[in-house]
C-alpha cells in the first residue's frame, strides 16, 4: 500500500470523480484507475460503488479514509521535518463558506492542528459550489462544503437543515400564489444544495 496509492485514494473522495482526483494529483485518469483498482486488490474490499454519474464511498472505504489521511499527512510531515526546520512549509489551502466559519471551521483547523502542529493555514472564504470548483481545479487543498447527501464523495462532517421562511403574511403570500403560479424566493447562492421544488397548491 503505497503512499501514491492513498493520495490518489484521498484525492478520489474529496473530488468524487477519476478525472477530477486526476488533475488534482497531477496523473492521467489511467493511472489513478489503475492506483484504486491495485488499492482494492490490496486491501480485498470494494473501495467505491457507482450510483449514476457518481461514485458513493463503502464502509470499507470510510474506514480506509481515516488512515489514508493519516499517514498521508505524517507522511508529508517528516518529510518537511527531514529536509530541514528552516524550509518554508506551503500554507494548507482550506476553503469553507461564510455559514460554516463560527461552528464548523474551528473544530476543522483544531483537529488539524493536533496532527500536524506547524502546519500554516489559509482560510478561503466563498459558496460551496465555487469551492468545490476551486478544490477540482486544485486551487484549494481540501474545502468544507455542502453537500445534498452524506453518501456523495467527501468525508461526513453534520447534517444541517434547511428550512424555508417568510414575513408570516400567509394571506398576501396566497395571493401572489394565485396570481403568478409561483412565489419569488431569495437564496443565498444560485445553485445550493437545497433542490427546488414547485409545489403546485400547496398555498392556499
Amino acid at each position: 500500500m503505497d503512499i501514491e496509492s492513498l493520495r490518489c485514494f484521498v484525492a478520489v473522495v474529496e473530488t468524487g470523480s477519476y478525472t477530477q482526483a486526476a488533475k488534482q494529483v497531477h496523473r492521467s485518469q489511467s493511472a489513478v484507475s489503475q492506483k484504486m483498482q491495485k488499492l482494492a486488490e490490496q486491501t480485498g474490499k470494494p473501495l467505491f460503488i457507482q450510483v449514476g454519474r457518481a461514485l458513493e464511498l463503502t464502509e470499507d472505504s470510510k474506514f480506509l479514509l481515516g488512515y489514508a489521511s493519516h499517514i498521508l499527512s505524517l507522511h508529508d510531515d517528516v518529510i518537511r521535518q527531514m529536509q530541514g526546520s528552516q524550509q518554508i512549509i506551503r500554507p494548507l489551502q482550506l476553503g469553507c463558506p461564510d455559514d460554516y466559519a463560527a461552528h464548523i471551521l474551528p473544530k476543522i483547523v483544531t483537529s488539524i492542528q493536533a496532527v500536524v502542529p506547524n502546519m500554516p493555514i489559509q482560510i478561503h472564504c466563498n459558496n460551496s459550489t465555487n469551492l468545490q470548483e476551486m478544490l477540482a481545479a486544485g486551487t484549494i487543498d481540501t474545502a468544507i462544503v455542502s453537500r445534498s447527501s452524506a453518501k456523495v464523495a467527501g468525508q461526513y462532517l453534520e447534517k444541517s437543515d434547511g428550512v424555508w421562511a417568510f414575513n408570516g403574511d400567509g394571506d398576501k403570500l396566497a395571493q401572489t400564489y394565485r396570481a403568478l403560479g409561483s412565489v419569488p424566493l431569495i437564496l443565498f447562492e444560485k445553485v445550493a444544495s437545497f433542490i427546488m421544488l414547485r409545489c403546485r397548491g400547496s398555498v392556499r
